[in-house]
């Protein structure tokens, strides 16, 4: 199943013409897998990852979001409300932010292909795509569109360090 071992390594992938994407034996995908799809915040590559991963991440910002409002109910001055309110608003940005992300769920076929939606290819560049890069990060793998945006995150991410 998807994602059951560490998903590691980098490996060279295509999208076929009808935006159908091998998932390589290194992500240990098997037939009817159920997986989310899911942009970066900067829209450059797409997380693959377990549906129940994705019920999780929204499960933790909702108890933020949840905790921030119950901090705003028992609030008993204008500062404690303004700053609870404040909180609030924050949370559910991040919370609409992640659900915003969420491209499609999809389905791992027979030959342990993936269906891109039509708007993500486009969007993402990948319908002219000749080498995607697929990077297994542990418990998900990333689909960069291609090598100069796989190097481009890596060395942000790297200064960001």
């Amino acid at each position: 199943m998807f994602g059951d071992k560490p998903i590691i390594g980098l490996r060279e992938g295509k999208i076929d013409p009808k935006r159908r994407m091998a998932l390589h034996a290194f992500s240990g995908a098997e037939e009817n897998d159920v997986l989310a799809l899911v942009f970066d915040s900067k829209r450059q590559y797409i997380k693959v990852c377990r549906i129940e991963d994705v019920k999780v991440e929204y499960e933790f910002f909702k108890k933020h979001v949840d905790v921030e409002q119950e901090v705003l109910r028992n609030a008993t001055t204008v500062e404690e409300i303004r700053h609870s309110l404040e909180l609030v608003e924050e949370k559910r940005k991040l919370l609409d932010k992640y659900l915003h992300s969420l491209i499609d769920i999809v389905t791992v076929d027979k030959q342990r292909r993936i269906l891109i939606p039509q708007l993500a290819a486009e969007e993402m560049g990948l319908e002219n795509s000749k080498n995607l890069y697929l990077e297994g990060a542990m418990d998900h793998m990333n689909i960069y569109p291609n090598k100069d945006i796989y190097h481009e995150v890596k060395k942000a991410l790297i200064q960001n360090n």
